[in-house]
Parts: C-alpha cells; sequence; structure tokens
C-alpha cells in the first residue's frame, strides 16, 4: 500500500503530530511507541502519565528527539465516548491543533478494526465537518494491530480490501496507510512511519495544518445559518428605514401645520393689538416655523 520513497532526513525544526480516532483505538499507545523510539526518552516511573489504557480526558503532548529530528506528538481523548458526545469531545480535540502550534505537519488517524460501523462513519464525517477534507493532505491512517495481519499472513492492504467505505477514508487520505504493532518495542517500525510522514510533508512542501484553516472551516459550517442571519437583519433594517421615513413625512407636515397655524393665529390677533397685520403674518409664520423645525430636529436625534 505504501508506495512512497523514504527518506529519513529531518524536515525543518520539527515534526508535529496530532493522534486522532475512537475510544480504545489505540491512540495513546501508539504515542508512546513513539516516545519509546527516542534514545533521550525516559519511560514514566507511573503509569498513570502516559496510560494505554481509554481514558484520555484532556489534549496530552510530548517532545523527543528522533534520529535528530525534534519530534512534537499531540494525544487527543477517543471519539464515541461512551459518557460525552462526539461534539462535545471535540471541542478538546481541536485544542490538539493549538498545542502543535504553529500547526501539525500530520494528522494520524487511529483504527484498531476494518468494519466500518455507522459509529465510525459518523466519527469520519465528523472529522472532516470540523478539520475540513483538505485536512486530508495532511493526514494518514494508522492500524494498531499489526501482529494479527501478520498472525493471519495479510498485509495492510488486505485490511481495507472489500470495505469501501474504509478504502474511500484512506483515499481522501492520499492513500497513506500504515500498520503499527504497539506492543513491540522495535523502533524500526516508527522509522518507517516518521519517514512515511516526512515524505508526506516534502510533498506538501513542507506546509502544515493552521489554527486559520481550523477556524475558516468552522466559519464554512456555519454559513448557510449565518447568510439567513444576515437576510434577516437586512429586512429589518430596511422595515425600520421605512418607519423612519414615514416619521419624518409626519414630522415635516406638524411644521407645516405649525407655520399655517402660526399664519392664521397672526391674522386673528392682528385684529386686536395695534400692529400690522403684515407684520404679524410674518411673525406668526415665521414662529410656527421655528417649531416645526425643532420638532425635526428632536425627530432626527431619535431615528
Amino acid at each position: 500500500m505504501n508506495s512512497f520513497k523514504s527518506s529519513n532526513k529531518p524536515i525543518g525544526k520539527q515534526l508535529r503530530i496530532v493522534l486522532i480516532g475512537r475510544v480504545g483505538a489505540g491512540k495513546t499507545g501508539l504515542m508512546k511507541t513513539i516516545l519509546r523510539s527516542s534514545k533521550d526518552y525516559k519511560e514514566p516511573a507511573s503509569e498513570s502519565h502516559l496510560c494505554v489504557c481509554s481514558n484520555t480526558e484532556k489534549c496530552h503532548k510530548e517532545k523527543v528527539e528522533i534520529d535528530n529530528q525534534e519530534v512534537v506528538v499531540v494525544d487527543t481523548p477517543g471519539l464515541c465516548h461512551s459518557k460525552k458526545t462526539d461534539e462535545e469531545v471535540m471541542e478538546e480535540v481541536k485544542r490538539g491543533v493549538s498545542l502543535a502550534s504553529p500547526g501539525p505537519h500530520a494528522f494520524l488517524f487511529v483504527l484498531d478494526k476494518s468494519k466500518f460501523t455507522p459509529q465510525l462513519q459518523n466519527m469520519v464525517e465528523l472529522i472532516w465537518k470540523t478539520f475540513g477534507k483538505n485536512a486530508g493532505k495532511y493526514a494518514l491512517v494508522v492500524y494498531t494491530h499489526k501482529r494479527k495481519l501478520d498472525d493471519n499472513g495479510k498485509t495492510v492492504a488486505d485490511f481495507i480490501s472489500g470495505h469501501s467505505q474504509l478504502e474511500q477514508f484512506v483515499s481522501e487520505c492520499g492513500g497513506r496507510l500504515i500498520a503499527i504493532e504497539n506492543t513491540d518495542r522495535d523502533s524500526s517500525q516508527v522509522k518507517v512511519l516518521l519517514n512515511l510522514i516526512k515524505d508526506m510533508v516534502k510533498k506538501n512542501n513542507e506546509e502544515y495544518y493552521t489554527n486559520k484553516m481550523l477556524q475558516k472551516c468552522q466559519s464554512e459550517a456555519k454559513g448557510p445559518e449565518t447568510r439567513e442571519e444576515i437576510r434577516t437583519n437586512e429586512a429589518n433594517i430596511d422595515i425600520s428605514n421605512k418607519i423612519k421615513q414615514k416619521i419624518r413625512l409626519a414630522v415635516y407636515s406638524c411644521a407645516l401645520v405649525g407655520a399655517a397655524g402660526g399664519f392664521v393665529a397672526s391674522y386673528f390677533v392682528g385684529d386686536v393689538i395695534p400692529l400690522g397685520a403684515k407684520e404679524l403674518v410674518i411673525v406668526g409664520a415665521a414662529v410656527g416655523g421655528v417649531i416645526g423645525c425643532v420638532g425635526i430636529v428632536n425627530s432626527n436625534k431619535h431615528l
């Protein structure tokens, strides 16, 4: 299955890896297998530091040097959790991208069985929904029970043969698939894995998946809802503007009425007060106009 040209030369300063998979698939075991291949790695006295059981609740980061290459590995909580929804777990999984800052060169999608159950299908769909199909450019699939294949005389290609959905998933990961045995302390299998990752990184011109890509994917996932909200807001603004326009017209009408009222008042008052009727008409109209203008100014302040 792996017909890639291998190279053990270092890739940049760091090689950053994020492990993703369901509960019990062997992610934490794979992390431990990778770390053990480093000459400088010291096995922790307590197994709680890197427990190979299915209880990873938070993202965990380790950094070691393997064959003159600094390798950063981030383990993430398992999906298909019995007490949490995949969406809840994925919120913590996404943090793994930040822990591998400025971004992971590789996502290792860890599987422990070839049967593509509805649960596994939902997990794959959530992975692509969260990280985008473009994440497949930075991904490879790792099967964590190589000994089972060896005992049955099968290859890693046999692992996916006849399973169309699994074949599709591997294809979306660039056809990159490898089998690892977590109980085997032989570091040569880790070298094969890292060389496969390095080949992928070179093919990607040493680019990596960034937090910006993740944010863009999340934004696009919310696109239809956001566009509907924009249309609703625009409609509300249009209605509001029409109401304001009607209020302004009403105020202008009041200004005209005020001016007319001033004219009429000056006409009748002009018969009582010994001033020229013409002057009173002008004064009355001016007073009415001023009252109307004050109304217009006040209305504009509140609209």
